[in-house]
């Protein structure tokens, strides 16, 4: 097969990439090869508005997370920017990395609304449409808190929280034990009584329901809206619970659903030979997922393997695997949380394998690379008149940070020195180090005398950070700030947020370029309404 190219497109000046018009890129989105479309604006930017298939990766942080996302050279790139010389910018360091076959979009995402094509507000947009056609097409029923709240009063239920268990540690529901929902089918299919699952809002309570009620347990209903909708009806949560979690054995039966589920939509079971020939295909981008939790992964995975649990992958398609029409291998241990996954990815559009790793074939994954050589960078303490730039996510920067540290984004970093003096001592900061190293080569590259702190603030202890005096040099919006993470209108933020998510189901069903399966999301839906 050979790769699309944009060898015919014309680019404005020889050092540039070529342009592509709002209405070729329209194009590529359904022309079934693979296209990796890449928001490298902020994500906080990316949020308000962009293409539904594309994925947001801020030049800020394109280093670290380029490789794992386009793990083929080769594959079809469009960039896409506000017409503000990040596309551009993205582009150069693709082209330096290896990557060769790269566009940006003409006019940016304005050009692309000015074309009249569909825009997107929101985060993993496919994914949280996605769960919305899939409790219209099941008809998946769903319990609201008052409802729940009630029932926990006069009968047995197990709610189970279907998020990642970071996730459930800050914030939680009474009495619920945590269960994600890739290990959903896996640990409560043969529960008895009523099951209720829950997430933040919505999308995975509705598939982390719906995947254990098309494995055969009916007695089971998402929490509607999920915490928000717990909090908003005035019911209490709980943070920072560490106190329980659903780790039960396989469930007998568990795996031969899975199977008879996969089988239903024909998705392939692979051995390791078939493994190894996908992932040595140079001409097809090919993601291989070890979609168990992180402490089996860490355990011991294969060569290569993402760890990415198989309800965090569903929930967030876009950023696990930004390359549209790749090539997706899932694999586990159980033969339940893989096949599950696929039957979902194969509905959103996938082409999706499952392969259940032997055993034997399993080794305790390389450790992450360092940031930098151990003799670069520094360590505490500072010298006085250092001045200190956190680059790393604001989020984390508001909880804890260096004393006198001040904030700012990598991607306008020459802005925001622009009014310092030349002869200023920077040291740079961000969470683990590899983000500040990577800030402080662009620092001493503009003439700044620049390092960063070797380690990243977690090599700090808690009494030597600080959540008072935070200092911003530019714009908050390198991420999305979820309802729950403001300081103040989170009721309203909950209220915002649950009417746009609902109201991705019209806008899907009309867009041509959305690639769910729906003639197989109708005929499981019509499978399970029989059943």
């Amino acid at each position: 097969m050979r790769l699309p190219s944009h060898a015919g497109l014309t680019a404005r000046d020889a050092a540039a990439a070529p342009s592509v018009s709002a209405r070729d890129l329209h194009a590529m989105l359904t022309d079934g090869h693979e296209l990796a479309l890449l928001d490298v604006r902020e994500t906080g930017v990316h949020v308000r508005g962009h293409i539904f298939h594309a994925a947001s990766l801020p030049l800020s942080t394109l280093e670290l997370s380029i490789e794992q996302a386009l793990p083929c050279m080769a594959t079809r790139i469009v960039l896409v920017d506000d017409e503000d010389g990040l596309a551009a910018a993205a582009s150069r360091r693709l082209s330096r990395m290896g990557y060769r076959n790269v566009a940006v979009l003409g006019g940016g995402q304005a050009g692309w609304r000015a074309a009249g094509f569909a825009e997107y507000s929101g985060l993993h947009v496919p994914s949280k449409a996605f769960g919305e056609v899939v409790e219209h097409a099941y008809g998946t029923p769903s319990i609201t808190a008052e409802e729940l709240e009630a029932r926990r009063a006069s009968g047995d239920v197990l709610v189970l929280d279907s998020r990642s268990e970071e996730e459930f540690h800050a914030m939680s529901l009474p009495g619920a034990a945590s269960c994600p929902g890739g290990e959903l089918v896996a640990r409560a299919l043969r529960h008895e009584g009523l099951l209720v699952v829950n997430c933040a809002g919505r999308t995975r309570s509705i598939m982390g329901a719906q995947s254990l009620i098309s494995a055969g347990k009916h007695e089971v209903r998402p929490l509607r809206n999920g915490l928000m909708g717990q909090r908003l009806a005035g019911l209490p949560c709980h943070h920072g619970r560490r106190d329980t979690h659903a780790d039960r054995p396989v469930a007998a039966g568990a795996a031969q659903a899975a199977a008879r589920l996969a089988s239903a939509l024909d998705i392939a079971v692979i051995g390791s030979e078939r493994v190894n020939a996908l992932l040595a295909d140079t001409t097809r981008t090919c993601y291989l997922f070890d979609v168990r939790l992180p402490g089996a992964w860490r355990a011991g995975t294969l060569p290569g393997a993402i760890n990415t649990p198989g309800g965090q992958l569903v929930q967030q398609t876009d950023a696990c695997a930004p390359v549209r029409n790749a090539r997706v291998i899932v694999f586990d241990t159980d033969a339940v949380q893989a096949p599950m996954t696929a039957f979902w990815l194969s509905q959103m559009g996938w082409e999706v394998y499952v392969h259940r790793a032997p055993a034997d074939s399993l080794a305790p994954p390389r450790p992450a690379a360092p940031a930098a050589a151990d003799d670069e960078g520094t360590q505490l303490p500072l010298a006085p008149a250092v001045r200190v730039i956190d680059v790393g996510d604001s989020r984390q920067y508001r909880a804890r940070h260096l004393p006198g540290a001040a904030w700012t984004v990598r991607s306008r970093l020459a802005q925001t020195l622009a009014g310092m003096p030349a002869g200023a001592s920077l040291v740079f900061t961000c969470a683990d180090g590899r983000l500040s190293a990577l800030a402080a080569a662009d620092a001493r590259a503009l003439g700044h005398d620049a390092t960063h702190l070797r380690g990243g603030v977690q090599s700090v202890g808690a009494a030597g950070l600080t959540a008072d005096d935070p200092r911003y040099l530019t714009t908050v919006d390198d991420v999305w700030y979820r309802p729950y993470d403001r300081d103040t209108g989170v009721e309203e933020a909950m209220r915002e947020y649950l009417s746009w998510e609902t109201g991705l189901l019209a806008r899907v069903m009309a867009d041509p370029t959305v690639p769910f399966r729906h003639e197989a999301i109708l005929a499981m839906a019509g499978l399970d309404q029989e059943t």
